[in-house]
């Protein structure tokens, strides 16, 4: 293999991918490699932790010589890191890499390709054994906040529920959602598609590092929509050059249905920046335990209030627009984290 690329390319294609790197994986130390695929008229930069697959196709390139090697990935990106020159060029002799930049001069231990995709799932190779579920493309502008929002609902790391530690993609006619919960809060974030398929509906239960890596793609991506692929074992998303081949965690999500609002339910209208604000100001003063805030709304007019064990108290009022009466207490902190997931002006409770 011998080809020149920019170093700014080379780079981001290094720092996509290294992410993932997983050097403490006893007993498969391929995976703390990175694959340079150089063929054609791109170079294909790929890592794995078998879990999930990243891959940065990087279209600036000049190939001399084409050729397939993995290098130690940490490595290598520190390499590209530490060169100022904006010109490299990599090439192969004997199991090695030399990358050279001006007068720096680096030689890394490199394997062959074939050794290094030999250890990756099918799926990484292209050779799949089922058709995909759905197909959806969804643009990024209303991609990025819903997964940001639905990413704040996710149980924790330490809670014993690993399928509560997910995110679900759903994909139906005409529409793409997703749905997170801890059981004691739901985020269900719909989007609208063109897909007129599937019929029923298709899901994917997405696992909390495959979550970090999409949004990370989504804050990074210049494209305007991603390409969402479910299929029956896996979950692939990519944009123009950047591609996540993801597993999915092979459990049941509960009925998330029963807990959306009916229609005809009364509807509390509020202004979303005051409402926040009342909010965070009664978590100063909520109980220690249970963080409650409280809720009293009659004649359009809201109070917002709460007290400790301590003996501090605090109450604000609001103007809504909601003319029944209503008695109720939240999590003031679980409440503040939702509002200030939101957008818009107004926030409707049901």
């Amino acid at each position: 293999m011998h080809i020149e690329i920019e170093r700014s390319n080379l780079m981001l294609g290094t720092q996509f991918t290294s992410s993932i790197i997983d050097t403490k994986q006893a007993g498969n130390h391929q995976l703390a490699n990175i694959l340079l695929d150089a063929e054609g008229d791109c170079l294909r930069v790929v890592a794995s932790n078998l879990n999930i697959t990243l891959t940065r196709v990087i279209d600036e390139v000049s190939i001399e010589v084409p050729g397939k090697f993995a290098i130690p990935g940490r490595t290598l990106a520190g390499a590209v890191g530490a060169t100022p020159k904006s010109s490299m060029v990599l090439e192969t002799f004997e199991n090695r890499l030399r990358v050279r930049a001006g007068r720096a001069e680096f030689d890394l231990r490199a394997m062959a390709g074939a050794d290094y995709e030999g250890v990756l799932p099918p799926a990484d190779r292209g050779e799949f054994v089922d058709d995909p579920l759905a197909e959806v493309s969804v643009p990024v502008d209303e991609f990025r906040p819903a997964l940001a929002a639905a990413a704040t609902t996710m149980a924790p790391q330490r809670d014993y529920r690993h399928h509560l530690q997910a995110v679900l993609f759903e994909v139906a006619s005409e529409r793409f959602r997703l749905v997170s919960t801890d059981m004691s809060r739901m985020c269900v974030a719909t989007m609208h598609t063109d897909n007129k398929e599937p019929d029923p509906s298709a899901t994917a239960l997405v696992g909390r590092r495959t979550i970090s890596e999409i949004n990370r793609l989504l804050m990074t991506t210049e494209e305007d929509c991603l390409d969402v692929t479910l299929r029956s074992n896996g979950i692939i998303v990519k944009d123009g050059s950047h591609t996540i081949r993801s597993n999915v965690v092979n459990q049941s999500y509960p009925a998330y249905e029963h807990g959306i609002p009916k229609e005809g339910c009364p509807i509390m209208v509020a202004d979303r920046a005051a409402l926040k604000e009342a909010v965070k100001q009664a978590t100063l003063t909520a109980l220690t335990v249970d963080r409650m805030v409280r809720f009293d709304c009659s004649d359009n007019a809201l109070k917002v209030s709460s007290h400790n064990e301590y003996g501090h108290r605090f109450q604000t009022e609001l103007p809504v627009q909601y003319d029944s009466k209503l008695a109720v207490g939240f999590n003031g902190d679980m409440l503040y984290e939702i509002l200030d997931n939101l957008s818009g002006d107004d926030v409707h409770l049901h």
